[in-house]
């Protein structure tokens, strides 16, 4: 009984996941079906995964259609194949670098005064 349970949720959570996709490569630029699911505008950088969720290219993305259905990607390294998937590169922003660097020279400023 808890097998059959289990086979209906994997189901159900299978057809809910919806990924964004790779559609077609012409030359260095790739067009994804993206069924609205994320939203991409004009230069977001992204990251093509293949089928073992690895890195396979980098790109930004150039266009994006009306309702955000499909997005035009232009490959800047790498490859990338019909069927592979995508994902938003999540960009750390200019602050947190900020806070970054000044506790790095905080560090440093300690250990200069420690010797």
């Amino acid at each position: 009984m808890n097998s059959i349970f289990f086979i209906i949720v994997c189901f159900f959570f299978s057809t809910q996941v919806q990924a964004q996709t790779v559609l077609k490569v012409t030359g260095n630029e790739v067009l994804v079906d993206t069924d609205g699911n994320e939203d991409f505008s004009q230069g977001n950088n992204i990251h093509i995964i293949d089928s073992d969720l690895n890195i396979s290219g980098q790109g930004k993305v150039k266009k994006v259609s009306a309702g955000g259905s499909k997005i035009l990607i232009e490959l800047e390294s790498g490859s990338a194949k019909k069927g592979m998937t995508i994902e938003k590169v999540k960009v750390s922003s200019e602050r947190s670098h900020r806070r970054s660097e000044s506790t790095k020279t905080m560090t440093d400023s300690y250990r200069l005064f420690r010797v």
